[in-house]
């Protein structure tokens, strides 16, 4: 029983941090993590395209 308690409270801190940055997320709004989702995909486009280029 000890056992499976100590594996819950594992998992409720492991989980629980992923919950705070996703409503971080909404609280910024959608046009943020749009923008956000955006500019990452252009910086790992263009890693990639310097890297083929070699």
């Amino acid at each position: 029983m000890r056992a499976l308690q100590l594996f819950l409270l594992a998992i409720l801190v492991l989980t629980l941090p992923g919950c705070e940055a996703i409503a971080g997320i909404f609280e910024a709004g959608f046009w943020v993590g749009a923008v956000v989702a955006v500019v990452l995909f252009a910086v790992v486009s263009f890693v990639v395209a310097r890297f083929r280029g070699r």
